[in-house]
């Protein structure tokens, strides 16, 4: 199938691992209420098929629905899986989960400006997974704290198709949902961090760890420049101009 601007459950079960797929569908058979998948397993699962991803992200709405999830999620063991919890407070939780000989991890966040910030989608079978638009928020939101090589990845596929966008329109939903993820904050993080082609080995269809490499090297230089922009108070930089420049970049 190809990817698309919308989650489809479809799509879903031919790009993510069965039993990863089996256990997320039943974490929300339990029809949680304020519930929502985020991360690279709702972009890449339910998009984009553009790389492996091994872990289920929830963002919950608050306190009351971040004890239904946990607990949904502890009543996988029923269904098979095995769970082993690492950590758990009343706004975090993290499991190390395996199913059918495919380990992975769950983590639970309660976010409630996650559900301010943006959109999601139910599909059938109960799962929720945010929307393109929400992914894109929470993708630059990420580079201001960890700037990692699948966050780059996920977010140089996503502007792809957000190309009427300017970078200041990108930064100012970024801001809406972590006040750090302004242009000076997002540019000490990429400033201050290299990617490491050893870490790019998560590409699928053809893409090659070299080639992964590449691309958000020349990505994030392309984005350092429009955020240095941005910050002195330049003219917003059209998304499409920004993977223009990134594509010159390089050999």
């Amino acid at each position: 199938m190809e990817p698309g601007d919308r989650p489809s459950l479809a799509f879903a079960e031919h790009a993510l691992p069965a039993p990863l797929l089996r256990a997320l569908g039943r974490v929300f058979a339990q029809r949680l209420k304020g519930c929502m998948l985020v991360g690279g397993t709702a972009l890449a699962g339910f998009y984009a098929g553009h790389r492996r991803s091994d872990d289920i992200d929830l963002f919950t709405m608050g306190e009351e629905a971040q004890r239904a999830a946990v607990l949904a999620v502890r009543a996988l063991e029923l269904d098979g899986v095995r769970v082993e919890p690492r950590q758990d407070s009343d706004v975090y939780f993290r499991a190390l989960c395996g199913l059918d000989g495919h380990a992975f991890t769950v983590d639970v966040s309660a976010a409630p400006a996650a559900f301010r910030a943006g959109g999601s989608a139910e599909l059938p079978g109960g799962i929720v997974v945010a929307d393109l638009d929400l992914l894109l928020t929470l993708k630059t939101a990420a580079l201001a704290s960890r700037c990692s090589e699948k966050d780059l990845y996920d977010l140089a596929w996503i502007l792809e198709r957000r190309k009427t966008l300017s970078l200041a329109d990108v930064v100012a939903a970024a801001c809406r949902f972590d006040a750090g993820a302004d242009a000076e904050g997002l540019l000490i993080s990429l400033t201050g961090t290299r990617p490491d082609k050893e870490a790019c080995g998560f590409g699928l269809r053809g893409a090659s760890k070299d080639v992964v490499f590449r691309k958000i090297t020349r990505f994030k230089a392309a984005l350092t420049r429009g955020l240095k922009v941005l910050a002195k108070e330049g003219p917003p930089l059209p998304i499409a101009e920004l993977l223009r420049r990134a594509r010159r970049l390089g050999p």
